[in-house]
């Protein structure tokens, strides 16, 4: 039996999934209407859900193909919708169902609020955890919609309805009643519909012909992924120049605290262990955290963190160090969770978390000359007190912009449920796995890059910089392109294929780097090694944010973890390879973190795939 709940299965009918167990009659529920089922939930938008219910309608039925036909002219239609909503600030719409003591509305969980914010505007009750719920007027007042949508239906005419909020006091004075205000229904009323035709046997219809069909990368541009983020944005680019102020005056700041060079930058490593500790220790819980609060607190610890260590003492450092690993820890999946959370698309969430870790990498790039001219005024110290101001102001711009709720897209399990849950998901542990031994080989690449190109082609320090420019630009170019790709890509079932594609180039890219003797071979493995890492990071990042589902905060969380063991363990495995064997033993240990991620990748790409089966009851 094929139904929703309410609509047919319901317990006052004696008709429930449970019931129909004990006869022996298996249950297909909608996507939809899982999203509290007691002991079985599935958290999905409404659109999500019906092109969740077609893909899994289609194995049953053993026509995958047109289900993914179907579901990619959907999201087509959609996102040409998307591309032609007004730009600014949302119109808040109340819809209206039914109700005179209390009105009767669309909550987040039901096809209309995405309707409306698909569209450009913004449902009033959009931030309430529900389908179909019961509000007051006090709160319609309240919100002041400028668009009242009237729901038409057979149990109460429109017109009726219409007359009684024009009639009734609480709703006179609303802007959707004045100047510019619309009161809407739908178009399509009642005798437009017609009853269905039945087919004689082996009739074929020809269907309607389809608008011209659109890339399957089609969804939000990047420009309004951006301006809806931008916040989330600058707090990424905030986040990165802590520590970047520490690795840019090193020697100095060593200078200041009395002690020597590699005593300090070890301390570096301390803000790696805080970061993976309290990454471990907190993901599950960010998701029950407000994010704009999270990133707000987030931002906060790094302004404090900033001005102890400008104090200059070794106490401070360690201070500093430490505090800004605990900060980013948090900073980091809270922005990426609240990007891609921001939209209803999945796709367009998935997107909008690779533009902002593209805008990190570009920030990366950018920093050194930025940091470089504020370092004119008082030094590192007034670089530091920069950043304390300015990750102030940005916190105060996230709480004032940042909605509070986005429309409870997904609701996170509990602290012990969440890692039980995750044990349970293999996929998502393969792609946190991935990311961490991505980074392992691409920050041991890093650290040893200098030291190769000086001793193989005799670079001083200013030659470098623009080879670790080259390094960087590449990767951001990768970063900004395979994101803007891994929508279509997760989208056709190719995420396995990019997946291994780009690892397979970064291995490359890695035997190569540290062992030929040519300079433009050496550069060409450079870029081959900063496109290849981007790839495999906009594809991690982009299947995470698309399939997590109510473990995204978790698993982002995980990931920024893992990323950071990988940083330590790169420079581990790095360091042994270059002592034993040269710059061969270093091209051939930071291969292995790669190799291993190849294996994983037949896992990881589960995550890509449509579930199977029928809903879970």
């Amino acid at each position: 039996m094929l139904a929703g709940w309410n609509s047919g299965f319901s317990d006052s009918r004696g008709i429930t999934p449970a019931i129909l167990d004990t006869l022996g009659v298996q249950s297909f529920m909608h996507a939809e209407s899982c999203f509290n089922y007691p002991g079985f939930p599935e958290r999905h938008t409404p659109f999500e859900g019906l092109y969740t219910d077609l893909e899994r309608l289609g194995q049953i039925f053993g026509v995958e193909e047109r289900a993914a036909e179907l579901v990619t002219d959907y999201r087509e239609r959609v996102a040409a919708v998307q591309e032609q909503a007004p730009e600014g600030e949302p119109v808040p719409v109340f819809l209206y169902d039914s109700g005179t003591d209390a009105p009767f509305t669309a909550a987040s969980q039901v096809p209309p609020n995405d309707i409306i914010t698909l569209a450009g505007a913004r449902n009033v009750f959009g931030d309430v955890d529900a389908r179909w719920t019961e509000a007051s007027w006090e709160s319609v007042v309240d919100a002041a919609p400028e668009i009242i949508i009237i729901l038409d239906y057979q149990d109460q005419p429109a017109e009726e309805k219409i007359a009684f909020l024009r009639e009734n006091p609480a709703t006179a004075d609303l802007p959707a009643r004045g100047a510019g205000g619309q009161l809407l229904r739908p178009r399509l009323q009642r005798g437009d519909l017609q009853p269905p035709q039945r087919r004689r046997p082996g009739e074929v219809r020809r269907l309607p012909a389809r608008p011209r069909r659109r890339s399957l990368m089609a969804g939000l541009p990047d420009r309004r992924l951006a301006r809806a983020t931008w916040p989330l944005l600058v707090a990424a680019v905030v986040g990165l120049l802590p520590f970047t102020v520490y690795s840019t005056f090193l020697v100095p700041i060593a200078e200041a605290v009395h002690s020597d060079e590699a005593t300090v930058g070890a301390l570096r490593g301390l803000g790696g262990v805080a970061a993976l500790l309290t990454g471990v220790a907190v993901g599950p819980l960010l998701g029950h955290w407000s994010r704009p609060r999270t990133v707000a607190a987030a931002l906060g610890l790094l302004a404090v963190t900033c001005l102890v260590g400008s104090v200059g003492t070794l106490p401070a450092v360690v201070a500093f160090c430490f505090g800004t690993g605990v900060a980013t820890a948090v900073l980091t999946p809270a922005l990426l969770t609240a990007a891609t959370s921001r939209f209803p698309d999945r796709a367009d969430g998935g997107r909008a978390a690779t533009v902002l870790t593209a805008t990190q990498s570009l920030a990366a790039v950018l920093a050194g000359p930025v940091i470089g001219v504020l370092a004119l005024w008082r030094g590192w110290t007034g670089v530091l007190w920069a950043t304390a101001a300015l990750a102030v102001v940005v916190a105060l711009v996230v709480l004032l912009r940042e909605p509070a709720a986005t429309g409870a897209r997904e609701a996170s399990p509990g602290y012990r449920k969440a890692f039980g849950r995750l044990r349970g998901r293999p996929e998502l542990l393969a792609l946190v796995a991935v990311a961490g031994l991505r980074t392992a080989s691409f920050m041991g690449y890093l650290s040893f890059l200098a030291a190769s190109y000086h001793d193989r082609f005799g670079t001083d320090a200013g030659t470098f910089t623009l080879i670790w420019t080259l390094s960087g630009a590449s990767f951001f170019t990768g970063n900004l392109l395979a994101g803007r790709g891994a929508r279509g890509w997760v989208a056709a079932g190719r995420a396995r294929r990019v997946l291994a594609l780009g690892l397979g180039g970064a291995l490359v890219a890695v035997l190569l780097v540290f062992s030929v003797g040519s300079l433009p071979l050496a550069l060409a493995a450079t870029v081959l090694m900063g496109l290849s890492h981007a790839v495999v990071a906009a594809m991690v990042t982009t299947v995470v944010a698309r399939d997590a589902g109510d473990l995204t905060a978790t698993a982002f969380s995980l990931t920024a973890a893992a990323m950071s063991a990988g940083v330590f363990l790169g420079g581990l495995v790095g360091g042994i390879g270059l002592g034993l064997a040269g710059d061969l033993g270093l091209s051939a240990a930071l291969a292995i973190p790669t190799v291993v991620a190849v294996v994983l990748v037949p896992v990881a790409g589960r995550a890509s795939r449509p579930d199977a089966g029928r809903s879970p009851r």
